[in-house]
C-alpha cells in the first residue's frame, strides 16, 4: 500500500505535470498497474477499529470521583478501583 505522499505525488505527475504512466513508473520505481490502481481509486479511508476500553465499565464510578473532587489524580483512582473489579 502507498503512503499518502507518494499517492498525491502520483497524482500530481500524471494529472498536473501530465507525466506519462511508464515515466511515473520509472520515476517512483512503483509498478504501472499500481500506478493504474490509484489513479482510478486515489485513496482508501484507513479502518478504523473500535477499541474498548479497559476503563470503559467504571467510567461511571470514576466521574462521580471527579464530580466530588476535580483534582484527584490518576494514582489515586488506580488505587480505588480494585474493590470495583
Amino acid at each position: 500500500m502507498l503512503s499518502t505522499d507518494q499517492i498525491n505525488d502520483l497524482h500530481r505527475l500524471y494529472w498536473s505535470e501530465r507525466w506519462a504512466i511508464r515515466k511515473i513508473e520509472r520515476h517512483l520505481k512503483i509498478s504501472w498497474k499500481t500506478i493504474r490502481k490509484y489513479l482510478q481509486e486515489p485513496a482508501q479511508a484507513p479502518a478504523l477499529r473500535s477499541r474498548v476500553s479497559k476503563l470503559d465499565p467504571f467510567k461511571g464510578q470514576i466521574a462521580e470521583w471527579l464530580e466530588k473532587d476535580p483534582r484527584i489524580t490518576a494514582a489515586v483512582i488506580e488505587q480505588r478501583l480494585p474493590p470495583f473489579g
